[in-house]
């Protein structure tokens, strides 16, 4: 819409020569009546050029209406801008009669849209607001012509002060425009959305430009972060540090954040030359020297490479994520008793907790307190370092029922990778019901030259359930990140020995990798006897994947033993003759 027709020529408007009455008859104003009178049509379905002509059209149409019928009087000047920027409506009519036609035809009345769902009605009053040309929304000036939609009628107006979505975008996009829009808001709590799809310095001013910049940090300055319900910042050209410093401030207030509900705030990997030095050193390089933010009503919230702490009793949504790379100097992860402290502070709320890569390998100031999260439904952990990980484990306690996603890169030169393959599965599997209705995948992720990702996934297989997924309730997933050394069977002869240890019964499903690649270790006779033998552990099945590279080492292993019908083997490898395919559609992925 940018690229709008050209202007009908307007000749110049002096305000004694003009009849408001003839001037808007000429140019069809009456067209304009089925925009503001409910009862001329009926709209049935929105497109993309209804949208744009209502964009034109809906800001001037009732005023025009009061013109040409003398309700409303303008003075010359005022007159010939609303006729310059209606013109466009004009011109485009004469233009495309079709679209007008079917403007006539389906015609979207004020009553309809205010009795659509809050959401629709939001989004439709946002792309009236964008796809408006610049003459018509007019940036530059106070007067902001897609504005007068809340002159329309009193319903439009209500919804409109009501709608901090609505607000989110016109406050934070347009801070030139700022103060006015934020008194025609009201009290309605405010929401700070900056990405780089929602950036803090928009196309429609010079991007980059230092008054644009001081324009949004005057914006911050003078709207305290008390006053919004969600803050939202992942825009690398505002600074992390500038916007915790300025969320800390509104902390400090009496009440804390006492309208936050949703905070995300992305800093980078490293901070640049021109960054506020204090405030890095204070609110990023060493955050959890700083008093926790008070947030009342807090109930998500996203770090990502920085971490800051919070006083949250009500958060059920807490995550924690950092690149996977070498942090630099000015930036710090939290040691694990730092999360401890923190989530302790919320851990009768909190159903998920997201740590990745998130926790300093080397605690200056440890402490042996655990935190117990009872009401836990989703724990997703990652790190490249084993030890870090097993501190997580041993001092994050869940319930049987969370699920848990562990992701670990295991390191040779510390112990033994069995020993630390041992100890994860060990901590993972621990007070897990008892139940016979499980089912085990092992699943090559990735092989690369030196290393491989081997994925483990324990979970519920019901008799009534359709979908396994591994998002669902006792569910434990581990991604081993091990050497290329390490093969994924014997990962899985530890992991089958670590249910024998644990006493749990014979599980229902088991799924194997079925590549080729997967199946060729080493010398072929001792593949099949190392298969055979974690098996025959797992003991007897109901349903295998892939069946037939499972029955061919098996019936290829016990032709090698003792023909003898008592043996033990020899009666596991009769009964997997009669377990049944799984069917691979089943697994569900969300």
């Amino acid at each position: 819409m940018d690229n709008a027709p050209a202007l009908v020529p307007l000749r110049p408007l002096e305000s004694t020569s003009i009849n408001s009455r003839t001037t808007l008859s000429a140019l069809g104003a009456g067209t304009f009546k089925i925009f503001t009178d409910p009862s001329s049509a009926t709209f049935t379905k929105l497109t993309t050029d209804v949208l744009q002509d209502l964009a034109l059209a809906l800001p001037h149409a009732q005023l025009l209406e009061e013109v040409s019928y003398g309700i409303t009087t303008l003075s010359g000047q005022d007159l010939a801008l609303l006729l310059n920027s209606t013109l466009h409506i004009a011109n485009k009519a004469l233009n495309l009669s079709a679209t007008l036609k079917k403007i006539i035809n389906q015609t979207c009345s004020l009553a309809y849209i205010l009795r659509l769902p809050q959401e629709v009605f939001e989004e439709i009053f946002l792309i009236l607001a964008w796809i408006a040309p610049p003459d018509v929304r007019r940036w530059h000036d106070h007067n902001l012509g897609w504005m007068a939609l809340r002159q329309t009628c009193s319903g439009i107006r209500d919804a409109m002060s009501q709608a901090s979505r609505f607000w989110a975008a016109v406050c934070t996009q347009l801070p030139r425009a700022h103060p006015a829009l934020r008194s025609l808001a009201r009290n309605v709590p405010l929401t700070f959305e900056v990405s780089t799809w929602l950036p803090a310095i928009p196309s429609a001013f010079s991007i980059g430009t230092e008054l644009d910049r001081r324009l949004m940090a005057t914006l911050l300055k003078d709207n305290p972060a008390e006053d919004y319900r969600t803050i939202s910042s992942t825009d690398m050209r505002i600074c992390a540090s500038h916007m915790m410093k300025w969320i800390h401030a509104g902390s400090c207030s009496t009440y804390g954040l006492r309208l936050l509900e949703f905070l995300e705030v992305e800093g980078p990997t490293e901070f640049d030359d021109k960054a506020d030095h204090a405030a890095v050193a204070t609110f990023c390089a060493d955050p959890f020297a700083n008093v926790p933010l008070y947030t009342p009503a807090l109930r998500s919230v996203t770090f990502t490479n920085l971490c800051y702490p919070l006083d949250a009793p009500v958060l059920s949504e807490f995550t924690c994520t950092y690149d996977y790379c070498d942090p630099p100097s000015d930036v710090t992860r939290p040691t694990i008793s730092d999360i401890v402290s923190m989530l302790s502070r919320s851990s009768a709320t909190l159903s998920q907790v997201i740590l990745v890569d998130a926790i300093e390998e080397n605690d200056p100031h440890p402490t042996a307190s655990v935190v117990e999260l009872p009401n836990l439904k989703y724990l997703q952990l990652g790190h490249t370092n084993f030890g870090a990980m097993d501190e997580i484990l041993t001092r994050i306690l869940v319930t049987p029922s969370c699920t848990v996603h562990a992701d670990v890169k295991l390191e040779p030169h510390v112990s033994s990778v069995t020993s630390q393959i041992q100890n994860i599965f060990h901590k993972l599997l621990w007070g897990q019901p008892h139940d016979e209705h499980r089912y085990l995948r092992v699943r090559n992720v990735a092989i690369r030259n030196t290393y491989s990702r081997i994925e483990f996934t324990w979970a519920h297989d019901l008799p009534n359930a359709r979908h396994i997924c591994r998002f669902d309730p006792y569910c434990k997933t581990v991604t081993l990140q091990t050497p290329r050394t390490v093969s994924w069977l014997l990962c899985f002869r530890i992991f089958v020995n670590t249910l024998r240890a644990l006493h749990y019964p014979p599980i229902k499903t088991l799924v194997l990798p079925d590549s080729t690649e997967a199946w060729e270790i080493g010398s072929r006779d001792t593949m099949m006897r190392e298969v055979a033998n974690a098996l025959y552990l797992l003991r007897p099945v109901a349903f295998a994947w892939p069946l037939t590279r499972i029955g061919y080492v098996l019936g290829s292993t016990a032709t090698l033993r003792d023909p003898n019908p008592n043996d033990p083997f020899q009666q596991y490898v009769e009964h997997m003759r009669r377990v049944d395919q799984f069917d691979m559609y089943r697994l569900e992925c969300k």
